[in-house]
């Protein structure tokens, strides 16, 4: 695995013996980014520390690399390889450098503001036994207009191997290393065609290193076009190699192993909204299913988080969320349902999506949540709305019922001969408190449903409530439920 980085690197890089050592080295490791390069290079040379070197390695360009390196005279160390991946160029790029610390920075990245090596080098003064500092970054498109701000320290507080399995925030170009690091691990695998980065992350956490956070953006990451293409499948293939790697290493942590589950969990989900938002839509589902060997959960309840994390994943990339339609498509055959089982839970989905989940999750959810266009009737908005509140995973408070048919009556969707309905809605509340054993709140919801009875109509209500009460506890069974596999 890697490189051996032992040989003279004065005799490869052709400088006089007496030249002195600088104290870093950004390597720039490009492939036909002419286009980009020269703001890249433009970003270090304008870093304000004075002990640098900057050594572009260019693995077989057909484009005008090479003329827009030689314009930069002797300020850059040029050297152009045969095409031979990445892996392998950054450890010959890495067998080239002779700082003590090592940056890389990817041709169509940039630093952000001159002072970004020195602030890395300060984090090495304050902690001296740190290995690595990892930064975060800014996205941007390939205009260079800004699409998102990533602070990975949010997720991640202490960059460790679990929170490194976990969220992943191995940007290279974010990241400056000890070159004893690099070079114990073996620098990168050339095994890897893809997910290097995070391969070595992996390996040397593993292995002992101390990884510390600069808590500011320092360079731009570019979302260009042609990035967003064909090496996903690849890119999740090896991410799960890596994994793999990880969890059959004898020198995993015992605290990680019974974690394994909730970390490929986590990695499947993101491998699914990555994989979609690179036009790999049957991927993606796939990538849904094997998350749910990790984790089963009520379809219901399952395709909620699975929605969530599409969209937490999508705004910190700055990329569009995904719409209702598609997220349904991919993530509703997913589960072993019959059709008309798939057509009431994608249904369910909507209802929640774009009604219910705003009166649950908002204290001034209000009649803004309701779509436009044709009114359901009064038995499908009941029967949707407590379907949703007796298999959410979360109990709904009785206030959200109170304003939820307060707007619905208010709008005319409710005629006031069906007013007393809202006892269905109150008792469902109340059932689904009793069996989180939250007992107040279901008591708040019980005395709701007396309150609201105020005519015989209401009694047929609290009639298939006690009929509901009786099948359950008396004989063993329960509603049917249509969201179970």
């Amino acid at each position: 695995m890697g490189t051996d980085f032992t040989a003279d690197r004065r005799a490869q890089t052709g400088r006089p013996g007496g030249m002195s050592v600088p104290d870093v080295s950004v390597l720039v490791v490009t492939y036909n980014r002419a286009h980009t390069l020269r703001e890249c290079i433009d970003s270090i040379l304008m870093q304000t520390h004075p002990s640098m070197e900057i050594l572009v390695v260019d693995d077989g360009s057909t484009d005008e690399t090479a003329q827009v390196v030689g314009a930069y005279g002797g300020k850059i160390l040029y050297h152009s390889l045969e095409h031979q991946g990445l892996s392998r160029v950054r450890n010959s790029a890495l067998a080239l450098a002779r700082g003590k610390w090592i940056a890389f920075l990817d041709s169509d990245d940039y630093y952000l503001y001159p002072d970004v090596i020195r602030d890395y080098l300060d984090r090495f003064r304050e902690d001296p036994g740190l290995d690595a500092v990892s930064s975060g970054w800014q996205i941007v498109d390939d205009r260079g207009r800004l699409l998102a701000e990533t602070s990975p320290w949010k997720d991640a507080p202490e960059f460790d191997l679990e929170s490194c399995l976990i969220w992943k925030p191995t940007f290279p170009s974010a990241k400056i290393f000890r070159r004893e690091i690099l070079e114990k691990a073996g620098g990168f695998d050339p095994a890897f065609e893809s997910a290097m980065d995070t391969d070595l992350f992996f390996r040397i956490l593993l292995d002992g290193a101390r990884i510390g956070w600069l808590r500011k953006s320092t360079c731009g990451l570019r979302q260009s076009p042609d990035a967003m293409l064909g090496n996903a499948p690849r890119q999740s293939r090896f991410l799960l190699l890596a994994l793999d790697r990880v969890f059959s290493s004898p020198e995993l942590p015992d605290g990680i192993k019974p974690k394994e589950g909730a970390i490929r969990y986590a990695t499947h989900q993101w491998l699914a909204w990555y994989l979609w938002s690179r036009g790999f839509r049957e991927e993606a589902s796939a990538a849904l299913r094997d998350a749910r060997r990790h984790r089963r959960e009520r379809p219901f309840n399952q395709l909620i988080q699975w929605r969530r994390s599409f969209d937490a994943h999508s705004d910190r990339a700055g990329f569009r969320r995904i719409p209702e339609a598609a997220f349904l498509s991919l993530s509703v055959p997913v589960f072993s349902l019959s059709d008309s089982g798939k057509h009431r839970l994608a249904r369910l989905m909507e209802w929640w999506w774009n009604v219910w989940s705003g009166y649950v999750e908002s204290e001034d959810g209000g009649a803004a949540a309701f779509p436009s266009g044709k009114i359901p009737s009064v038995l499908n908005l009941v029967e949707l709305t407590k379907r949703c509140i007796q298999i959410g995973r979360n109990t709904a408070p009785v206030v959200a019922v109170d304003r939820f048919w307060s707007d619905a009556a208010g709008l005319g969707w409710i005629p006031a001969e069906d007013c007393d309905k809202v006892i269905t809605l109150y008792l469902a509340c109340f059932t689904r408190s009793v069996f989180a054993r939250k007992l107040h709140p279901a008591a708040g919801c019980l005395m709701k449903a007396l309150s609201a009875t105020r005519s015989l109509r209401a009694l047929r209500p609290w009639w298939l409530f006690i009929k509901g009460a009786i099948r359950h506890y008396l004989l063993g069974s329960r509603p049917e439920d249509e969201e179970t596999e």
